[in-house]
């Protein structure tokens, strides 16, 4: 019996008309994934979104590393600006 994973039924291999090196390759495979014929176009679409979706979430998350960099740099150049002031600032107080 093959076991579809979205609707959790199960189907003969001979109602499948399966044969049986079919049968046998799918059983022993841990890693396919089988859907019966109802479930086959949902289970599809739902991947695809899934890939649709990791790729905005990777494209989202690409933008805000990029402002976070920005962000850094504009905190080092403010920094650097300031420790330039105080140090001219000291220099005007030594004199």
């Amino acid at each position: 019996m093959l076991e579809c994973e979205v609707c959790d039924l199960r189907f003969c291999r001979i109602c499948l008309k399966m044969s049986e090196e079919e049968y046998e390759f799918l059983s022993r495979r841990v890693d396919m994934h089988w859907f019966c014929a109802n479930c086959e176009g949902s289970a599809l679409v739902s991947i695809k979104n899934d890939k649709e979706t990791a790729q905005r979430c990777a494209d989202y998350f690409k933008v805000l590393e990029d402002r976070l960099q920005q962000v850094e740099a504009d905190i080092q150049s403010k920094a650097d600006i300031q420790h330039v002031v105080r140090l001219h600032w000291m220099q005007k107080q030594k004199k």
